[in-house]
């Protein structure tokens, strides 16, 4: 009885695996090389230049209002995820400091 089950459980497992249906080719459609018109303005555009990297510095000085200055300098002293991080970076040197 468990000879026939496991014959039967291995002829539906590797019946799984064969083909069914005709092999699938993907519909052929015809790609322009360049498009024939331009939109309006095209000549203005230009490939972007990401500056991510650069230091954006305390842009809030711009707008010169006080109001803002305070908020910003709260928000530095608040800001969870600072000190979390800085939380981080005491334990992995207290760590390392450990294991010389």
């Amino acid at each position: 009885m468990r000879r026939a089950l496991g014959s039967i459980v291995t002829v539906l497992a590797l019946s799984g695996c064969a083909p069914v249906g005709p092999k699938y080719e993907p519909p052929k459609t015809a790609t322009p090389a360049a498009y024939k018109e331009q939109p309006p303005g095209a000549e203005l555009m230009q490939p972007a230049q990401p500056s991510d990297a650069l230091p954006r510095g305390a842009w809030w000085n711009a707008y010169n209002d006080p109001e803002l200055d305070a908020l910003q300098a709260e928000v530095a002293a608040a800001n969870q995820t600072l000190q979390v991080a800085e939380a981080n970076y005491r334990q992995a040197r207290a760590a390392v400091r450990c294991w010389r």
